[in-house]
């Protein structure tokens, strides 16, 4: 059934010019002969086992590949990677083949990655004798399989690992011989020096060499390279945390709840930051928008991967269970009553003691024993970890909507002072209405002279050599239109600045500039005076803000005698998003009752 799609899948994953570079290990475990059983052992070897490795130097593991997969060739006893022969060596309790190939990028992929590659040739894959499915799984992440043959002689488990974040290791295909006692595995190395440090590679030989006493087992390659998944699952977790602390810090200085204990300690010795001390301002909401988004995108991201980790240990839990009772039943007498008890302890874990016997006196069995419980405690730790990340994500989301707010806030205020603007400020209409009022009593006094009455201008008439004389009533233009352009501009700017006062006294303070504002709804009090505003082209040109938070520099101490000495300054005000431009209705309408009684008076 896999065999359908695997030739047209092979011609565009691995390779088919050249000879690739390929790394080879193998780590083998034997039994020690009865004279040293009973000497002491060393640091990393089990009493009765002992373990020997050969590893391949900066990619020229091509030779080593050739010789143990089409000559038979191994690691002995001795640690000699030397001829074995056809037949299984009697000591060999456990040995496991591990060939690491490169993931070949292909940059002409219309997909980011879908089209990568394998650093193999189509005859090294069919060398190593895979699950067929695992050019299938080449091309996906964050999946997990088992596979028996029909005769349960083989044991087969694919591992896809997730892109975030990328391990150095991001796929594993493993077969399992239990006649053979064999364990043959390709490994993809996807090292990318953006990404990932030259330790991430080491730290898995490492991670193998701590796992010294366990390489019998077939199983113990699956759980290093889950261990370094979630190492690097519980960094991206922490950096993740960090990302939404600094959102939260921003959106605590955007909308003023940050307090001065929670403000940096750095910022009292920063002098690079003017008469501030080092204070930051805060930033704007569509900048807080984007590191939150990214924040959640990295969340939604890990959720893959930390449930894929959870799913994969179960994998491996089943898989090995699985494989500690078909190789106790190719072992031993399955009529057996005693022996049925012992199957089931295995896989349905009763402590029984023909279960502890079994673990006692069979290594593969007492090594499981210890891997299971690993396991176990892992698949713990990751439910921990979901949890945490559930709660990052949650965090994220209230940032968010807060954001969201402040925006929707700032866009409500703004869309107020633009219809405050338009109504205070009529455009062309309004300034035509002013240029005509300029114009109009000259406008009428030229009328009024033209009229009947001043007909007679000059008794001399006009010859031509010489201009007209100036009427001797022509002063009386002057006397009249200049006096009385004069007092029409008096009066409407009188009347304009009367209406401009009176409509800041009243505006809300989310609309308003003033430096002074009040919550009783009464007048407030302005910056300057009636005359100021007067003589003033822009009344509001020289207003201040809000008054600057106190200095950074100033310990708590020193806050707290200044706030003594000096007037106590007004109440802070009220964050509310109701209020709109004019606060209370019925005061507005009083008051301009009360204006308008004044001027018919």
């Amino acid at each position: 059934m896999f065999y359908y799609d695997t030739d047209a899948l092979e011609s565009d994953i691995l390779v088919h010019e050249g000879a690739p570079k390929l790394t080879y290990h193998e780590y083998a475990a034997f039994t020690r002969p009865r004279i040293q059983q009973f000497q002491p052992t060393s640091a990393g070897s089990s009493a009765g086992e002992v373990s020997r490795c050969a590893l391949s130097e900066d990619w020229e593991g091509r030779g080593m590949f050739e010789l143990a997969l089409r000559q038979n060739h191994a690691v002995d006893r001795d640690g000699e990677f030397v001829l074995q022969g056809d037949h299984v060596h009697p000591a060999l309790r456990g040995r496991v083949r591990q060939v690491i190939a490169r993931r070949s990028l292909n940059y002409s992929s219309d997909e980011k990655g879908a089209l990568d590659g394998l650093n193999l040739t189509r005859a090294d894959y069919e060398a190593l004798k895979l699950h067929p499915s695992t050019i299938q799984y080449l091309r996906r992440t964050t999946t997990e399989s088992t596979f028996w043959d029909q005769r349960h002689e083989k044991l087969s488990i694919i591992l896809c690992f997730s892109t975030e974040p990328r391990p150095a290791y991001d796929f594993m295909s493993f077969t399992y011989s239990i006649p053979d006692r064999t364990a043959t595995m390709l490994l993809r190395q996807s090292y990318d020096p953006h990404i990932h440090d030259v330790d991430d590679l080491e730290q898995y030989g490492e991670r193998m060499q701590a796992c010294k006493p366990h390489w019998a087992h077939p199983l113990v390659t699956p759980v290093v390279l889950l261990q370094m998944q979630f190492l690097l699952s519980e960094r991206a977790v922490a950096e993740n945390e960090k990302d939404i602390s600094k959102v939260e810090q921003d959106v605590e200085r955007m909308a003023g709840f940050e307090t001065i204990d929670s403000r940096p300690k750095s910022r009292s010795n920063s002098t690079s930051s003017g008469a501030t001390g080092g204070y930051s301002h805060p930033k704007r909401p569509t900048e807080l928008m984007k590191n939150a988004h990214d924040a959640f995108k990295r969340s939604i991201k890990l959720l893959d991967t930390i449930t894929w980790m959870d799913r994969a240990v179960g994998v491996i839990l089943r898989a090995g269970d699985e494989l500690e009772e078909v190789r106790y039943e190719s072992e031993n007498d399955i009529d057996s009553p005693d022996l049925q008890g012992a199957l089931i302890s295995a896989s349905g874990r009763t402590v029984t003691g023909l279960a502890r016997a079994r673990i006692i006196e069979d290594p593969m069995s007492a090594h499981w024993h210890e891997i299971r419980q690993y396991l176990e405690s892992l698949q713990q730790l990751c439910k921990s970890l979901e949890t945490e990340r559930h709660m990052l994500e949650v965090r994220c989301k209230s940032q968010i909507d807060i954001i969201y707010a402040k925006m929707q806030q700032e866009d409500n205020i703004l869309t107020a002072r633009m219809a405050v603007t338009s109504t205070r400020d009529s455009s062309s209409l309004k300034a035509l209405a002013v240029i005509t009022a300029l114009f109009l009593p000259g406008d009428f006094i030229a009328s009024l002279l033209g009229m009947a009455m001043f007909e007679k201008w000059n008794d001399e008439e006009y010859d031509g050599d010489r201009l007209p004389e100036t009427p001797e009533r022509f002063w009386l233009y002057w006397a009249l239109a200049l006096p009385l352009t004069f007092i029409i501009f008096i009066l409407w700017r009188t009347w304009w600045v009367s209406q401009d006062r009176f409509f800041r006294q009243h505006l809300s303070k989310e609309l308003s500039e003033e430096r002074y504002w009040t919550e009783d709804r009464r007048p407030r009090k302005l910056d300057h005076s009636f005359i100021r505003d007067f003589f003033t082209l822009s009344a509001r040109r020289d207003e201040k803000a809000d008054i600057p938070p106190p200095s950074p520099d100033l310990s708590h101490s020193q806050l707290a005698a200044e706030s003594n000495s000096k007037t106590p300054s007004p109440p802070a005000p009220v964050f509310n998003l109701k209020r709109i431009a004019f606060a209370g209705t019925d005061t507005r309408r009083s008051k301009r009752n009360a204006f308008r009684g004044h001027s018919a008076v």
